[in-house]
């Protein structure tokens, strides 16, 4: 979802996704899910950033705070690429 909708995620929409961070506790190593919660806090920056930007006046300051939002989105997808790719390893090897 972060990478289809970038730094205009709805907190509504990521909490909804929430609850998935919490049952893969149970699903996953701890080493995965432990990474998972880094992405989620990653990307509750995110929306924080984002909505903080939408609500700033001046123009200087506005695009200090969108730059650290593109940052921030940029870091958060990097994370989650590499959380997606080790989970397709672990369900690789619980499988067989």
């Amino acid at each position: 979802m972060l990478k289809s909708k970038g730094s205009a995620i709805k907190e509504r929409d990521l909490f909804d996704h929430y609850e998935y961070i919490q049952l893969s506790e149970f699903y996953f190593n701890s080493d995965i899910y432990e990474k998972l919660k880094q992405v989620f806090d990653g990307a509750w920056e995110v929306v924080k950033l984002h909505d903080l930007w939408e609500a700033t006046e001046g123009k200087e300051k506005k695009a200090s705070l969108v730059e650290k939002t593109h940052a921030q989105l940029r870091k958060t997808r990097k994370e989650c690429g590499a959380i997606e790719e080790e989970i397709k390893n672990y369900l690789r090897l619980t499988k067989t």
